[in-house]
């Protein structure tokens, strides 16, 4: 532990969480520290548990891409940097999708390669960019680089060959969540499963982990089911979403959010982020909801008694 100050941590609960969220002051609190495990008591000024987490699931470090349908701030009719007309209303077109990031990696398009807004798409509440299967393509959003770690909400809602995501150099590294009844996730060489591990009109959480040799996509939170792939990635072109590298082979179905990381999570980062997206949009799934996964900021740590 650091001299008083602030901190952030992601602190997990199985029993549940016995304090709402807010902001508590002089309080004791035992914990779990170290390889050991020793049990020590933290006495904390100042504290402030909040359950929406400020950063997807909490993990900040090299978020370089994050794209949210539930915030309407981020929404507008017109390509980014033409105009200011939020999209507000069912079938707005979606020009310019801001990231949240904080890189200004913006998805953005326009004339007929614009998104709709899809409003109470998923649970009859949340609101998502329908691409139609025709002209919905957002270009160029980020370039590829050597480690990447991918999460998408989404759905498929026709059995077409259709693609997901892109890079657009050749048919370098790709998502195909239905072709010819399998799910392919393609770097340089073709990975497949079938059935096709995404049903139709079903929304998922699709994890694709790209380090410099190898590949996964994961399902949800099952480790279980997942595509791997052992090709290199190809460190070159950028990221597209909705299409084939040319106009073809168009996505037919919904986007909810999209989170990019410029390198490979550990195994409980994308845990965390899954969990969030998850219980965002109440997916079916084994993702663990709050109160049991909480974000907790300390402010003024007033006594170490443990200082090693």
């Amino acid at each position: 532990w650091s001299p008083a100050g602030s901190y952030t941590l992601i602190l997990e609960s199985s029993s549940g969480w016995p304090l709402a969220d807010g902001t508590y002051s002089n309080c004791t609190i035992q914990a779990n520290i170290g390889t050991a495990l020793e049990t020590n008591l933290l006495t904390i000024s100042t504290f402030t548990i909040d359950s929406s987490f400020t950063w997807p699931g909490g993990i900040l470090a090299d978020l370089e891409v994050w794209l949210d349908t539930q915030d309407s701030a981020t929404l507008f009719q017109e390509p980014c940097g033409t105009g200011t007309t939020p999209a507000v209303n069912n079938n707005d077109p979606i020009g310019c999708w801001q990231d949240k990031s904080g890189n200004g990696n913006h998805a953005s398009a326009s004339g007929s390669a614009r998104g709709a807004l899809s409003t109470d798409s998923i649970n009859t509440s949340q609101d998502t960019v329908f691409f139609d299967g025709v002209d919905t393509y957002y270009p160029d959003i980020v370039n590829l680089g050597t480690q990447k770690t991918i999460f998408v909400v989404f759905q498929r809602t026709d059995s077409n060959n259709r693609w997901l995501w892109n890079w657009s150099a050749s048919v370098s590294s790709a998502f195909i969540p239905n072709w010819s009844s399998r799910t392919y996730f393609y770097t340089n060489s073709w990975t497949s499963v079938t059935p096709p591990a995404f049903n139709a009109n079903t929304y998922y959480v699709a994890t694709g982990e790209y380090t410099s040799s190898t590949t996964s996509l994961f399902i949800n939170e099952n480790a279980t089911s997942t595509i791997s792939g052992t090709a290199n990635v190809n460190t070159t072109g950028n990221f597209n979403l909705g299409r084939y590298s040319s106009a073809a082979y168009t996505f037919l179905g919904d986007v909810a959010e999209l989170i990019i990381y410029d390198r490979v999570l550990s195994s409980a980062e994308q845990d965390q982020v899954q969990d969030y997206l998850g219980c965002k949009y109440v997916l079916s799934g084994t993702f663990e909801c709050w109160p049991t996964l909480k974000e907790v900021t300390q402010i003024g740590l007033t006594s170490d008694p443990n200082p090693n």
